[in-house]
């Protein structure tokens, strides 16, 4: 039900429906008669005085895609407001009316849509990705492939650090063959390994043949804390394997905690498996 209110010129609240109880908390009791300012000593300070200032003027007043939250039941929406002004008989202003029409479910489906379009953008650079990955394995050696394959998948999902581990002939270090951030550079140079199933996400993956993720890496007793690499908030890994047995692992970092969802540990296998 849409909230519907009126006042008079003295600012006086002489219509509020149920559809104004549910979206505000406030019954009609606590609003009829009682001072607009009263009721909502906010509107000064946020600037939404404007809005019945403008009906007492004659004029229309838009309020679209407002959020409300009902203190009593927690109940949250959105709302199109309108104020606009009333007349007598004479023509004369004798006070405004205010509309407020719930746009909630319009929003949701908005919403919805929004990450639907947002999933297939990301399923499309996926699929380019993959492409342009298993594209580059048939014509470029190990040493040229890894650095190009983290370069791209840091450049398509903007990912801080990308790094490319291969487990080495004795299958007890996992070492760092490719990085595309300036701290993973520096760890190449100084041949930067880590323990297989002991040290860090990567040792864990290489060492279980799982993916983790890792929200946050101050909470995760597997992160390893690199000086080199000083903005991560989140890690995520997934092991490369050749032939079931795993070789490697494919490590991505970001700067923001809660970075990966399950979702993404299938986007990194599917990239995984192209290398």
């Amino acid at each position: 039900m849409d909230g519907i209110l009126a006042f008079d010129r003295q600012f006086r609240y002489t219509v509020w429906n149920s559809g104004m109880e549910r979206i505000t908390g406030i019954s009609q009791l606590k609003a009829l008669g009682k001072v607009v300012f009263d009721v909502f000593p906010s509107l000064k300070q946020t600037g939404e005085d404007a809005y019945y200032y403008e009906a007492l003027l004659g004029r229309i007043a838009a309020l679209p895609d407002r959020p409300y939250t009902n203190p009593g039941t927690n109940e949250t929406g959105f709302y199109d407001g309108q104020f606009s002004p009333l007349y007598n008989d004479a023509g004369e202003i004798i006070g405004g009316l205010g509309v407020l029409r719930d746009s909630t479910r319009r929003n949701q489906s908005e919403a919805a849509l929004r990450a639907s379009e947002e999933r297939m953008r990301q399923r499309a650079i996926q699929l380019q990705t993959s492409a342009d990955v298993a594209s580059a394995t048939s014509v470029l050696n190990l040493k040229e492939l890894l650095p190009l394959v983290t370069q791209l998948i840091s450049e398509r999902f903007g990912f801080y650090h990308v790094g490319i581990f291969l487990v080495d002939d004795t299958r007890q270090f996992a070492v760092l063959h490719a990085a595309n951030s300036e701290g993973g550079l520096t760890m190449l140079a100084r041949g930067h390994k880590l323990k297989v199933g002991a040290e860090g996400i990567v040792g864990y993956v290489t060492g279980a043949g799982q993916a983790r993720i890792a929200l946050d890496v101050g909470h995760d007793a597997a992160f390893f804390n690199n000086p080199d690499l000083p903005l991560t908030r989140s890690e995520m890994a997934v092991p490369l394997k050749l032939r079931e047995q795993v070789i490697g692992a494919l490590d991505v970092q970001s700067i923001v905690e809660a970075a990966f969802a399950v979702e993404d540990v299938s986007l990194l296998t599917t990239l995984a498996d192209q290398i």
